[in-house]
């Protein structure tokens, strides 16, 4: 297959709207903290915190529909296959529904197991299971949408996936402000506000996908059911996914244990860490960008077997990363007092944040790395080496974070927060060639 010339001007084409699509993403969760920072009882904040991170070990463990879907999107397309790209879509939307089934089903064993892991106390963990039994009923939609992003991404057509961002993160403000504000459902109405948006943004994002293959001569709704079931792509499919689930779980396993930790350091610390924190969930989406140009043009690099110029992706994406991390980091460090001000009011929780506000500001440049290491595996579909990095990273992790928080207190914590950065490209960087270039 012909291949288009990797210039800087197509990654920053396909990055900035990756990272407006993505700056829309934390927004609406600053929004949600915002509304709960301002209540009187820092549980709620606490209690929404604690929830986040109960959806990202429950839902980001599920992630493997984006990556997955996006990498095998952009080697189909790099192979000229629209009708296999059809069909990667239709089965990462069934396995969707099927994990939101049993998520449903389970979600009161799983409410307390939160609650347990949190070590949560009375007053929050009530908060918790408010939030969270509300949230679930709208799993089918957030799940569908990872598949639908990653759709999007692996094909590069990053126009689609901000449309669907931008209807998410404003439907997502507008409900969740009427709900507590105007309904006084406190934090009911944050998650109902987010189960209502999750269904319009899903909804905008197939009628975008049924748009794009009419323009292939593909009817999406029409699919080709036989080789949609057909089992030696399935298995195959299986097998990534697979990978992926084990690789994501331990990731945010080891985020939710940082949670954890904090909320063993107190009530208030963990509020004003649930604030800091934010700064690397921004951080990540907005390198995320360049990620995504990284997976996505490896993955069409790879599917037309064009070795000249995946080795322009990865030196120009690296150069891009570590400029767009650098800019992060001194926006950071002027706009941190107005970004606090903005999130909360308490005095305390401000007080402490400012006390460890250097460990926040730092992050971008201890994560890039990790970042992009990870784009050019998902474009690769290599998740067995991904699997085994995080493996490792969270045999490390997980421990040393008990003994550096139990020593040191809240420094202790972020250290090993900057253990778990690095790790990650020290680990899957050396391989990268091997990978890549089979």
């Amino acid at each position: 297959m012909h291949s288009t010339p990797v210039t800087y001007r197509r990654i920053v084409a396909i990055a900035l709207l990756v990272i407006a699509a993505n700056i829309l993403l934390p927004l609406q969760g600053l929004v949600d903290t915002a509304i709960m920072g301002h209540f009187p009882d820092p549980a709620y904040l606490s209690a929404l915190g604690l929830s986040a991170a109960a959806f990202a070990l429950l839902y980001a463990s599920l992630n493997f529909l984006q990556y997955a879907t996006s990498g095998l999107s952009a080697q189909a397309l790099g192979n000229g296959d629209h009708g296999k790209i059809q069909r990667i879509l239709w089965r990462a939307l069934i396995i969707a529904a099927l994990l939101a089934g049993i998520i449903i089903a389970a979600q009161a064993p799983i409410v307390r197991l939160a609650q347990w892991y949190f070590n949560a106390n009375q007053h929050t963990g009530e908060l918790i299971a408010e939030y969270m039994h509300t949230r679930m009923w709208g799993a089918a939609f957030e799940l569908g949408i990872y598949c639908t992003i990653g759709w999007f991404a692996g094909q590069s057509k990053t126009v689609y996936l901000l449309i669907q961002q931008a209807i998410l993160t404003s439907a997502n403000i507008v409900l969740s402000l009427l709900l507590v504000y105007g309904f006084d459902l406190g934090i009911k109405g944050v998650a109902l506000g987010t189960v209502f948006a999750n269904t319009l943004a899903f909804s905008a994002g197939i009628v975008m996908v049924v748009r794009h293959q009419r323009q292939h001569q593909y009817h999406f709704l029409r699919p080709d059911w036989a080789r949609i079931f057909r089992w030696t792509e399935i298995r195959a499919v299986l097998g990534l996914n697979r990978d992926l689930f084990i690789r994501t779980t331990m990731l945010v396993l080891c985020m939710s244990w940082f949670q954890r930790m904090g909320n063993q350091l107190g009530e208030t610390i963990l509020a004003a860490n649930v604030i800091l924190l934010w700064l690397l969930t921004i951080a990540s989406y907005a390198l995320d960008g360049i990620a995504v140009a990284a997976e996505s043009l490896t993955g069409q690099s790879i599917g037309a077997n064009d070795r000249q110029q995946l080795r322009n992706v990865i030196r120009r994406t690296t150069i891009a990363s570590i400029t767009a991390a650098s800019l992060l980091t001194i926006i950071y460090a002027l706009a941190f007092p107005h970004y606090l001000h903005l999130m909360t009011d308490i005095r305390d929780v401000a007080r402490i944040a400012v006390e460890y506000r250097w460990w926040a500001i730092l992050l971008p440049l201890a994560g890039v790395g990790g970042y992009l290491t990870d784009g050019y595996y998902f474009g690769a579909t290599a998740a067995a080496p991904l699997r085994n990095a995080m493996l490792i990273i969270a045999m490390i992790t997980l421990p040393l974070t008990w003994l550096l928080t139990h020593q040191f207190g809240n420094d202790g914590l972020w250290l090993a927060i900057y253990v778990f950065l690095l790790l990650r490209p020290i680990i899957l960087a050396p391989r990268l060639k091997h990978h890549l270039y089979p």
